[in-house]
């Protein structure tokens, strides 16, 4: 009978061992995350840093289950996604944010930062924090972060050299207002147009061309179709990373600063990767056939006093935000 106890004893002791020791063994949970950047393009390398530092420095917990190039869907349907929990993290231009909230439509307005330095302190202090504060609210996400883009250029298939040329010239926008209204203003007639049909629509003349930054330009391989880039660097979109309110509310206190920390690595990884490719984006683009036409200071500075007030008309976009960074471009001096 001792003999007898004594097993059970042995064997509850092993069992006991064993499920203290199952967590040890967990297999690592894996984060889904939806992008739309194509391989070799500055933030889908981000992602690549961003997935290291996750898998390396979360102990085996976490595994970073990337998707890139619309793999899960439009970013309509990714961003429904993540709001019902069934992808954590999505991330793509502003944009295509705006549908969720057209306060995000303030990203279209042209000039509204007048370079990468101004860009980058505003986005990632009390103005930035406050844009996304008010995507999460309006969709019920958590809206992480913006990560680095490059300024647009004006590409067309007839050649622009000066801002007088853009008078009545009919250039692709998106459905956002403020992108609408924001081309009127610098004198084109904007025609709304998905980009699956752009290329289409410049081919057969129905557009004469299109917005887009350069490095995304030289990535596409666009010279035969619109050869002609006038430089405007009147548009800078970012990119925006939104997670799940959920599943971020679900992490505890540890875990929330180390996906932080790999925000923070994806952040500063865009900016470093997109400026890169933005300082080759002109000869790039001249190897593919594009004639470059920078923009003159002067003309510059009339476009900016031509649409400065274009946002009064969309009442989408909260004054508040934009009268905020126009204080915050003063005290930096840059207007």
């Amino acid at each position: 009978m001792n003999k007898l106890i004594s097993l059970m004893a042995c064997a509850a002791a092993a069992f006991g061992l064993a499920l203290t020791a199952a967590p040890a063994f967990a297999a690592p949970r894996n984060i889904k995350v939806a992008h739309a950047n194509f391989p070799g393009t500055p933030h889908y390398r981000a992602w690549l840093d961003a997935k290291a530092f996750l898998d390396s420095h979360s102990g085996g917990k976490y595994i970073l289950d990337v998707n890139d190039s619309y793999r899960l869907g439009t970013t309509a349907t990714v961003f429904q996604g993540v709001q019902f929990g069934t992808i954590h993290i999505c991330e793509d231009g502003s944009p295509n944010f705006a549908a969720f909230d057209p306060a995000i439509g303030i990203f279209d307005l042209p000039y509204l930062f007048p370079d990468y330095e101004s860009a980058d302190t505003i986005l990632d202090g009390p103005v930035g924090q406050k844009i996304l504060d008010h995507l999460s609210q309006k969709s019920g996400t958590h809206a992480v972060a913006f990560l680095g883009n490059t300024f647009r250029g004006i590409f067309t298939n007839e050649k622009l050299e000066h801002i007088t040329q853009s008078r009545g010239m009919k250039i692709r926008s998106t459905p956002s207002r403020a992108h609408v209204e924001g081309l009127r203003a610098l004198g084109f007639a904007p025609t709304p147009m998905a980009w699956s049909e752009t290329v289409t629509g410049v081919q057969q003349r129905v557009v004469s061309g299109f917005d887009i930054d350069l490095v995304t330009a030289v990535t596409m391989g666009l010279g035969e179709i619109a050869p002609y880039c006038f430089m405007s660097q009147h548009m800078y979109t970012p990119h925006l990373v939104v997670a799940g309110a959920d599943w971020w509310e679900s992490l505890s206190a540890e875990d929330r600063a180390l996906f932080e920390q790999m925000f923070d690595v994806l952040k500063k990884k865009s900016i470093e990767y997109t400026r890169s490719a933005d300082r080759t984006a002109p000869a790039d683009l001249t190897a593919r056939g594009h004639v470059l036409t920078p923009i003159q200071p002067e003309e510059k500075a009339e476009w900016m006093k031509a649409s400065a007030d274009v946002y009064k008309a969309i009442p989408q976009i909260p004054a508040d935000i934009r009268e905020e960074i126009e204080a915050e471009l003063k005290r930096m001096g840059k207007i």
